[in-house]
């Protein structure tokens, strides 16, 4: 009967320890939920970072070509009529003359000034924003390897 009562004493224990490990296993498991969800916050407030200063850069880049880059003006000088003429001869000498009249009258010359005018802000605008796509291109390949890179370092976490 002594080893009767021995082994009930064992079994008790045993399953006395199996029900303290199963609760030790309970909390280290709720912990690691607990850490989990911390670190899945934590990935998601460093994209916003990572997205916050990628925006900022562009930013920044933006404004430093704003400044690198020429302003065309508005009250710019823009071309006047023909003052003089360079004459090339036949035996290669150059000469200068002044026209003897005005081949277009004024209000086509003054709309040919506004054209002008406009081209040139909408050549300025264009080179900007030719600037700006580039960027963007930059900035899109390198989130692209960026994820990959992620995805990547998932999966050999995963293996």
């Amino acid at each position: 009967m002594l080893a009767n009562e021995e082994i009930i004493t064992e079994s008790d224990a045993y399953k006395e320890e199996v029900t303290d490990t199963r609760e030790t296993l309970k909390e280290v498991r709720s912990e690691l939920k607990q850490v989990q969800e911390a670190l899945r916050k934590k990935k998601i407030a460093l994209k916003n970072l990572k997205q916050e200063i990628h925006k900022e850069r562009f930013q920044q880049e933006s404004l430093r070509l704003d400044k690198k880059l020429p302003s065309i003006e508005e009250d710019l000088i823009f071309p006047k009529a023909l003052e003089e003429v360079e004459i090339y001869t036949k035996d290669n000498k150059v000469a200068m003359a002044k026209p003897c009249k005005r081949l277009f009258d004024e209000e086509l010359y003054l709309q040919y000034r506004s054209l002008l005018r406009e081209n040139k802000l909408l050549k300025s605008r264009l080179s900007r924003k030719d600037f700006e796509i580039s960027v963007l291109k930059i900035e899109l390949r390198d989130m692209h390897k960026e994820a990959k890179l992620y995805q990547d370092h998932n999966l050999l976490k995963d293996k």
